[in-house]
């Protein structure tokens, strides 16, 4: 019945956002400050669509997020204000604004979050002591659940209730069926033997997969940690076709709307690259993307002319067979082939302004996995082919939560992981994070 719960949630988030709405005009007509409802129809559909669509942007409905009691309160206060300043925003852009008083909006802020909080941590407090338990099998090939089960059973107030721990699928295949959320736990092996379990419940069952393996991948804030160690929900999403349609829709408008708002970068960094440095202001490189296509990729310029790859194939074939063991992902520290200027450039991610053009074309989308050069291909391992199975992006998600940090394998998983969960929010909420990303300079030389 976990279903019917988050569609219960759903409802009373709805009824709260009304309830707010209501209480808030009648609360200032009867103290006479208005004498009748100024766009209540407005208010009374935007206000809760604004807030199941933000509610669901920041993961409220996970229902690992009750695990963590101060990180689910720090959340709510997020998304109440997330969605307050997306009110303001389209409230303004649509000139409602005119028509909205000071008061009336702060009235509606403090109404509605106090509701809001009211509902979310005391009212979702009692239903999930009355509503069905969240059943839970947990999978281990060698029967360590890692502690997951003693977990789970010591926070009741989550309503989790662990059915059993099995050690094999044909153990499995029992619970498969009975609306049961499977994790997936594993000891020993790496990506490869990882994804192979995984792909036993792939577009079947959504799973959690609790491993080791993802303990460097930090500070994803959809997925819940414990124990320092992230569960990584699988939703096998991304594949209809009206999301596909939608992302293609986006990345055209996107990408003409960049080209558009950077076009003076468009117009001086050209300048300062043939004043800097001898040769041509783009530098066109053949990269793969979905299925191992090539295509040729644009950047502005960021090294100088008659370079030799043969260092960076070198350093690309230590990174991806583990010798080098800090891992920094696809460039060169203090490379020496990268202008002053190319530096610089690099460091902000302007060199791959042109890449807009690729989106355009087709090539790329704006968000998934960057990329990789052809000899990169040839150094691959099965496994990290994976990361090829969709449309190759300008950024995604080794470079929202790592960029150039994370090691070669954990930034490859972060691919893969994109590729299957792949969302129209997943791709917003990346699109956003990225945009600090680079202001900071967050993981880039």
């Amino acid at each position: 019945m976990w279903r019917d719960r988050d569609v219960t949630f759903l409802i009373i988030d709805v009824a709260s956002a009304l309830l707010g709405v209501g209480f808030t005009y009648y609360l200032l007509i009867k103290i006479h400050y208005i004498s009748h409802p100024v766009f209540i129809w407005y208010n009374l559909i935007s206000i809760p669509l604004i807030i199941v669509s933000v509610f669901a942007y920041t993961d409220m409905f996970n229902f690992m997020a009750y695990l963590d009691r101060i990180g689910y309160i720090f959340r709510t206060s997020k998304s109440i204000l997330y969605s307050f300043f997306l009110y303001l925003i389209v409230t303004f852009i649509f000139k409602f604004g005119l028509y909205h008083s000071r008061v009336l909006i702060l009235s509606l802020f403090v109404v509605l979050s106090t509701i809001l909080y009211f509902e979310r941590i005391v009212i979702y407090s009692l239903l999930l002591r009355i509503l069905p338990s969240r059943n839970v099998v947990i999978y281990s090939p060698d029967g360590n659940a890692m502690g997951l089960d003693t977990f789970f059973k010591t926070h009741r107030f989550a309503n989790i209730k662990v059915i059993d721990v099995v050690k094999n699928m044909r153990e499995l295949k029992k619970f498969r069926g009975n609306k049961i959320t499977f994790i997936l736990v594993l000891n020993k092996g790496g990506y490869e033997v990882l994804l192979k379990k995984l792909g036993d419940f792939m577009n079947k069952e959504k799973v959690f997969v609790y491993s080791e393996l993802n303990k460097k991948i930090r500070g994803v804030p959809y997925w819940f940690y414990f124990a320092g160690i992230p569960l990584v929900p699988f939703r096998w999403s991304g594949r209809s076709k009206v999301y596909l349609v939608s992302k293609r829709i986006v990345d055209i408008i996107g990408s003409i709307v960049a080209i558009i708002v950077f076009l003076p970068f468009f117009i001086f960094i050209p300048i300062i690259i043939k004043l800097t440095s001898e040769g041509p202001v783009f530098f066109k490189q053949t990269r793969l993307t979905e299925r191992m296509k090539p295509f040729p990729m644009l950047k502005f310029r960021s090294m100088y002319t008659n370079i030799d790859d043969e260092v960076h194939k070198k350093y690309v074939k230590n990174l991806i067979k583990g010798e080098k063991k800090d891992g920094k992902v696809y460039k060169l520290t203090n490379d020496p082939r990268v202008t002053p200027v190319g530096y610089f450039l690099r460091k902000t991610s302007l060199d791959e302004l042109p890449q807009f053009f690729n989106v355009l074309k087709g090539h790329l989308s704006i968000v998934g996995p960057r990329p990789p050069l052809d000899y990169e291909i040839k150094e691959y391992e099965e496994w990290h082919k994976l990361r090829l199975i969709v449309k190759q992006g300008i950024t995604g998600m080794w470079q929202v939560f790592g960029r150039s940090l994370l090691p070669f394998d954990e930034s490859v998983f972060l691919d893969i992981y994109y590729a299957y969960n792949r969302s129209f929010w997943l791709d917003i909420h990346l699109i956003l994070q990225t945009i600090p990303n680079i202001v900071f300079g967050k993981g880039a030389y």
